[in-house]
């Protein structure tokens, strides 16, 4: 590894695949990627590695590429048939941080990997949606050894998975209107067919779609629920591949049907009533394209990218990856958007910074918090600090001490309470921010250790400062 050798107690077990039996992925404290795959699952990887299926994937982009690491090249190993390198990830997100558009994209790409599969006589041993990151606007799988040899005759094990982390989600947004983001936080599972059935207006569920893979799956369960342990049954019959590619057809072309509810967005028609005539919005853009010009990041948090307008500024000005936080669900879709028109370094999530993604899953570990997954070395939070000191009632001393502890260098603009948007969000409330002006945010810069590198007022009052932690 690395071409020395390296023992497996260098490697550190990624939190997220603790579950599986036939390899876990893991990490080097410099962030290689590897995957150990124990002697219960060397046989299947061997088996779909010599059909080339995983060749075909690859060549595709559909799933993420391995490399075979000699087992010579490491020292002290135990339970351990196949070593396998993956090139590691910008940035890993999970399913309740899409959009509708994102987790769509990530359901056609399952549902094709299944269709794929089976060309070559394999197929896949679950189907949950934390094995899809997305890569330059596009998902792609990551989860070597889900796929396994098919055998004629067998049920899709993994339907109510695919049903619950995919298309109930898509489900609760297209047709209810109601986005599927918190909710599935709050279940990590996925969304229910429970819920689904509870929320779906009447003519919806008039469908044989839904009849045929809501309905009855649902009510399939509620009988085997009620009836305990005594009633459960062992599933007979087979379903043969033909009927097997005929449910992942028709579900593939009822999920590309589905679209999300447009709903007003302030910050789009904020963005767009802006020109870059106007002389506080080109000296904005000059400011920060300069700042990352000289800082040239790896990775840039923009905190509350809006339709990802500075993100792609500061792709231009030489970022590698930008990952924008934005909790606009149409401002965010026009982020995905863009993402994927320009095949840009760009991943937009679903976030609201004042209630960021917590820890969670067993023992809280399985799945990571934002600020644990995010690596960035410089951070833009341009007009987005009043919003968490006025809208979220943050402290100003503790919103500035979080978000300049997200990155070790930045640009963050001042937004005055003379300013109109300040103003509006003041409109209906008791104004009881006395400490909200820009002494003291510079005085809070020096006590929690950050210097101002260089600031600049703008034309409409505003003020960005470049710090530095």
């Amino acid at each position: 590894m690395n071409g020395s050798s390296q023992s497996l107690k260098d490697l550190i077990p990624v939190s997220g695949s603790f579950r599986d039996p036939k390899g876990q992925v893991a990490k080097t404290a410099l962030g290689d990627v590897f995957r150990v795959i124990t002697e219960v699952g060397n046989a299947e990887f061997a088996d779909v590695e010599e059909s080339g299926l995983y060749a075909h994937l690859i060549e595709q982009g559909k799933l993420i590429e391995h490399h075979h690491v000699p087992l010579t090249d490491v020292t002290n190993v135990s339970n351990i048939e196949t070593l396998l390198r993956h090139p590691s990830l910008p940035m890993v997100s999970y399913p309740y941080e899409w959009c509708f558009q994102q987790m769509k994209d990530a359901a056609l790409l399952q549902l094709d990997l299944y269709l794929e599969s089976l060309e070559y006589g394999k197929t896949l041993s679950d189907a949950t949606a934390y094995n899809v990151q997305f890569l330059r606007g596009k998902p792609i799988f990551i989860d070597t050894l889900s796929f396994i040899p098919y055998t004629p005759g067998q049920f899709w094990l993994g339907q109510e998975q695919f049903t619950e982390q995919f298309l109930n989600p898509l489900l609760l947004t297209s047709y209810s209107g109601l986005p599927f983001n918190d909710i599935y936080r709050g279940s990590m599972t996925g969304v229910s067919s429970e819920m689904i059935s509870a929320v779906t207006p009447f003519r919806r569920k008039l469908s044989w779609r839904y009849f045929n893979y809501i309905h009855l799956p649902r009510q399939s369960k509620k009988r085997s629920l009620e009836s305990g342990a005594a009633g459960v049954r062992k599933v007979e019959g087979k379903l043969p591949k033909e009927g097997f590619q005929f449910i992942l057809k028709q579900l593939r072309s009822w999920t590309e049907t589905l679209t999300a509810p447009e709903a007003p967005s302030t910050w789009i028609a904020y963005t767009q009533t802006r020109t870059y005539e106007d002389q506080s919005v080109s000296q904005k853009v000059k400011f920060v394209a300069e700042c990352v010009d000289q800082a040239r990041p790896k990775q840039v948090l923009d905190v509350g990218c809006n339709t990802g307008e500075f993100s792609f500024l500061a792709l231009d000005a030489g970022a590698e990856h930008v990952v924008g936080l934005e909790s606009d669900q149409q401002a965010l879709s026009t982020a995905y958007a863009q993402a994927v028109e320009k095949s840009a370094a760009f991943l937009p999530l679903h976030q609201n910074i004042t209630n960021p993604t917590p820890s969670q899953g067993w023992a809280n570990e399985e799945r990571d918090s934002i600020g644990q997954r995010v690596s960035a070395d410089f951070m833009l939070a341009l007009a987005i600090l009043h919003h968490i000191v006025i809208s979220g009632n943050i402290p100003l001393k503790r919103a500035v001490s979080y978000l300049t502890n997200l990155a070790p260098r930045g640009v963050i603009e001042w937004v005055p309470k003379s300013d109109p948007m300040v103003q509006t969000l003041l409109r209906n409330r008791e104004d009881i921010f006395d400490t909200y002006s820009e002494n003291m945010f510079e005085r809070i810069l020096i006590e929690t250790g950050v210097s101002v590198h260089k600031k600049q007022k703008l034309e409409n009052g505003r003020t960005l400062y470049l710090y530095e932690r």
